[in-house]
């Protein structure tokens, strides 16, 4: 472990924080206890997307189709224990419907599997499925996150659709040694969420896809707890194990 002096950095994802304690029996670190979170970077927006001639138009219907169809939906995703699969198993398990996992090696081949109506929906990056929506091939449910996407207003989000609790993105995080002073990451918060804030970043990051996300340390890592929270419950209730 690097020592806790402000001068190693690490910039990490969900997966790393928040899925393999749970989804890897043995990995060599404990990310609520080994990590120091200091802020969030930048989120990529997930989307519930469905094939074109799926027959439901928007969150509700799909919820109300699956319910009325047991085991007759399946959703696409990168592979198994990847936000793209746990995702859907959180809707699933806050709506109680039973839509069947199907995994693909990527989030491509998964996003190609929804548009050519090889599977019924997915939850997919919004930034990775433009051409699909642009050709007619896709169309969006809604969006996993607390609040609208401010690049595409008119999308509801899955909580306003009538699916509870499901928020959840592709987020970049930074992250130091445990240990670090509190002075020392005030002093690297600050510096970083200075820059986020600034046109240069979030032209940057928009043009690939992603919405700079500047977070306060401690909001940062009550948003780790949470999140670490609930998928300990989707991953158990959902049996994900890696093999």
């Amino acid at each position: 472990m690097a020592q806790p002096d402000g001068h190693t950095l690490f910039v990490s994802d969900m997966g790393v924080n928040v899925i393999n304690p749970y989804l890897f029996p043995d990995i060599p670190y404990d990310p609520a206890t080994d990590f120091r979170p200091i802020t969030m970077i930048s989120d990529t927006p997930l989307a519930l997307v469905a094939y074109k001639d799926a027959p439901f138009d928007t969150t509700e219907e799909y919820v109300a189709y699956a319910t009325a169809n047991p085991g007759q939906i399946s959703f696409g995703s990168a592979g198994i224990g990847s936000l793209n699969h746990i995702v859907p198993e959180w809707i699933n398990y806050e709506t109680g419907i039973d839509a069947v996992h199907i995994p693909y090696r990527g989030g491509a081949p998964a996003a190609t599997a929804v548009a050519s109506g090889e599977v019924d929906v997915g939850v997919l990056a919004l930034s990775s499925i433009s051409q699909f929506v642009d050709s007619g091939d896709i169309k969006i449910l809604g969006v996993a996150r607390t609040e609208r996407v401010e690049s595409h207003p008119d999308l509801p989000t899955l909580i306003e659709g009538g699916v509870p609790n499901v928020a959840a993105g592709q987020w970049a995080g930074l992250f130091a040694p445990a240990g670090v002073s509190d002075e020392i990451v005030a002093r690297i918060e600050q510096d970083v969420v200075a820059f986020l804030s600034s046109d240069e970043a979030a032209e940057g990051f928009a043009s690939r896809g992603a919405i700079v996300s500047p977070m306060a340390s401690d909001e940062f890592a009550a948003m780790l707890d949470g999140l670490r929270d609930q998928f300990k419950v989707i991953i158990e209730a959902a049996e994900i194990t890696p093999e």
